[in-house]
């Protein structure tokens, strides 16, 4: 599935670290900024994804939710996030393999997709907040 500026996100249920299911559709209308990354543990994942940690004063300070979901298993991600320190969602988009993740990267605000990337280095700041 290949989204697009201005299409709706596709809704999603997928579990946290501690197996709760997160549903997209609850955070309606809240800024999120949901990045997909391929492997946990990976050396370019575990870097982008600590650029993410050391940087999440300027997401929280924006209001943005920040979630990240990958195909690892929960309890794969969850020693991940221990050993790293995240403090955002790790979600499991394990069975079936990427089922849900609709490309590398895609963030979107009240459930629209505003901006697609293969990768991208941005901080979010309060007057930017809604363009994620």
């Amino acid at each position: 599935m290949t989204l697009r500026p201005g299409d709706p996100a596709p809704d999603f249920t997928l579990q946290d670290t501690h197996g709760t299911p997160v549903h997209l559709a609850d955070l309606h209308g809240e800024p999120v900024l949901i990045v997909f990354y391929p492997f946990a543990f990976s050396g370019i994942c575990t870097g982008e994804l600590c650029e993410l940690r050391d940087n999440i004063e300027d997401f929280e300070t924006a209001g943005v939710r920040l979630l990240a979901v990958s195909t690892d298993s929960v309890f794969t991600l969850k020693a991940w996030q221990q050993q790293e320190g995240f403090s955002f969602d790790l979600l499991s988009d394990f069975w079936p393999h990427g089922g849900r993740s609709p490309g590398p990267t895609a963030s979107s605000t009240s459930r629209t997709v505003t901006r697609c990337a293969a990768r991208s280095s941005s901080t979010p700041t309060a007057s930017s907040a809604g363009a994620w």
